[in-house]
């Protein structure tokens, strides 16, 4: 068994060989999409498994333990995106690409970054909550979860109030859709266009914002389209597996920027200035 150790702390990956203690670490699934039938229609849509709604929960320690193939990339990809210790047991015919993505994770290392958030969360400690984070990710809704509201957020959520009462919470995808309603689209500090595998992850200060794409698609999302809030004069992609792409029809415009990645097989880092 090949463990891979990402260190947060350093944003250095290091790789070992043979057994790597995993006491104090938390077992997460494995980063997939599968398809479910729609219960809507007769028609399948896809559904990810990811864990960025854990780690923005306050998970600092995950194990991805005996990955399937094909899953060891995204998963090194998104530990070191949310900057959490990772422990990986990739499968054997996955260590090339793994450590490709480890040489890539290092050359794009960096200290780390406030996120990025129009929304707080409240969170009750509950497994219902814990739904909610999920789809609010998967749905590219940016939040943070707090102890207590957080006046400089556009939106800030408890479970059981007024506007969110606790028996909404029993359909985690009416709640998230009600979130959205209410912070509106115009005051989201990120949007993705034109896929339904990309998930992103936020962060930045006054003058530098970080973006992270993960693509948990079985194949190369094309064209996906991201505006973040906040005009930049400057947008640099990287790309995982294509060092030479650049971000595409770049246009800054009504307080916000706006790209494209023309080919987004896992994962790419894209930073702006302003």
């Amino acid at each position: 068994m090949i463990g891979v150790l990402l260190l947060a702390a350093a944003l250095i990956p290091r790789i070992h060989t043979g057994d790597v203690s995993v006491e104090g670490y938390e077992t997460v699934r494995p980063p997939r999409m599968e398809m479910r039938m729609n219960v809507a229609s007769a028609t399948s849509a896809p559904w990810v498994d990811a864990n960025g709604w854990r780690y923005l929960r306050g998970l600092k320690k995950a194990l991805y333990a005996k990955l399937p193939p094909g899953a060891a990339p995204i998963a090194a990809a998104e530990a070191f995106a949310y900057g959490v210790d990772a422990i990986l047991e990739p499968a054997p015919e996955d260590e090339a690409k793994l450590a490709a993505m480890l040489s890539f994770l290092k050359s794009v290392e960096a200290p780390p970054l406030p996120v990025r958030a129009d929304i707080g969360i409240i969170d009750d400690g509950t497994p219902q909550l814990g739904e909610v984070l999920n789809l609010l990710t998967r749905r590219n809704l940016s939040y943070k979860v707090v102890t207590a509201p957080d006046p400089k957020l556009d939106l800030n959520i408890k479970v059981g109030s007024e506007q969110f009462p606790r028996s909404a919470i029993a359909n985690p995808a009416d709640f998230a859709a009600r979130v959205r309603e209410k912070l509106t689209d115009e005051k989201r500090v990120i949007r993705v266009y034109n896929s339904s595998t990309v998930i992103s992850y936020i962060t930045g200060d006054e003058k530098h914002t970080r973006v992270h794409l993960l693509n948990y698609g079985r194949r190369p999302s094309k064209d996906v389209r991201i505006r973040v809030l906040g005009e930049f004069s400057k947008v640099r992609l990287k790309e995982a597996n294509n060092p030479d792409q650049q971000a595409a029809d770049v246009v800054i415009a009504d307080n916000g920027t706006e790209w494209t990645v023309s080919d987004l097989p896992i994962y790419a880092v894209i930073d702006l200035e302003r």
